[in-house]
């Protein structure tokens, strides 16, 4: 049972990635949004939601903000991990398209391994 649910999960989540693509070149073309604002809003929107979830359990909200490294970590990711991924993937399909983008995104795993093997000097197989 598990294994459906995550299976429905994961399919859920590249269904509405792909869609959010879309709207995304349709706001774009059609309306003139720019990639920095769409972004930013979605950030914000997603923040306040998850933030509004989490207010169940507000030991576990303020956990990271405990320690200095938990701060750290989350705002790295915060930046790195999802700014910088949702701005990049948005920035494609407002000068491209969103089946370029997306494109362009599946290859991120190829230079991740790349990297990975020149650094550690061996062979990733």
């Amino acid at each position: 049972m598990k294994k459906t649910v995550g299976i429905v999960y994961a399919c859920s989540a590249a269904a509405l990635w792909a869609v959010s693509g879309i709207a995304g070149q349709i706001l774009f073309a059609k309306y003139s949004i720019s990639a920095n604002w769409l972004v930013s809003t979605r950030l914000v929107l997603s923040g306040c939601l998850l933030l509004s979830i989490g207010l169940k359990d507000r030991a576990r909200l303020i956990s990271p903000f405990r320690e200095k490294k938990g701060f750290i970590q989350l705002l790295l990711f915060s930046f790195l991990g999802m700014f910088l991924v949702q701005f990049t993937y948005f920035k494609t399909i407002e000068q491209s398209n969103a089946s370029f983008a997306t494109i362009i995104q599946y290859t991120g795993p190829f230079f991740v391994l790349l990297y990975a093997a020149i650094a550690k000097c061996r062979s990733p197989l």
